[in-house]
């Protein structure tokens, strides 16, 4: 890893951002969280900040309460053939103006943010594992 990539790395790790948490949300009171049910929460989009083939990132309002959230989903490609690793964030925001700012973040910069909901699609690690639902789901707080 490149020394200035280790430098803005090191100064991440002492650095988070403790955003509202959505108490008022269904989706935060929940317990358990699949990924079929989220993908299938009700939101209405407001805004879309970036829509491409393997980044879309957008403002999104939660149908059952209003509260606003900044959205991504990020796909890294491999090239050598197998699945790519698929992920989507859900970031409790209060203002489109935040979410406008975390647009313009790096994907790994928005790990500061917490809380956020995390989908991961790791790929799996041999053929004989293709197919399978190795999904992890949850509220990093």
């Amino acid at each position: 890893m490149p020394p200035k990539a280790l430098k803005v790395l090191k100064k991440m790790e002492n650095s988070s951002y403790k955003l509202l948490e959505p108490v008022q949300c269904k989706l935060w009171n929940k317990g358990y969280l699949n990924d079929d049910e989220i993908r299938h929460w009700s939101f209405k989009p407001l805004r879309e900040f970036i829509d491409e083939s393997h980044m879309t990132r957008s403002l999104l309002k939660c149908d059952e309460c209003g509260q606003l959230y900044f959205y991504e989903f990020y796909e890294v490609m491999n090239f050598d053939g197998g699945d790519d690793d698929i992920f989507y964030k859900y970031i409790p925001v209060e203002s489109e103006k935040i979410a406008e700012e975390m647009s313009k973040m790096s994907p790994l910069a928005l790990a500061i943010y917490t809380p956020q909901l995390q989908i991961n699609f790791p790929p799996p690690k041999n053929k004989s594992q293709r197919g399978s639902n190795l999904i992890s789901v949850g509220w990093i707080k």
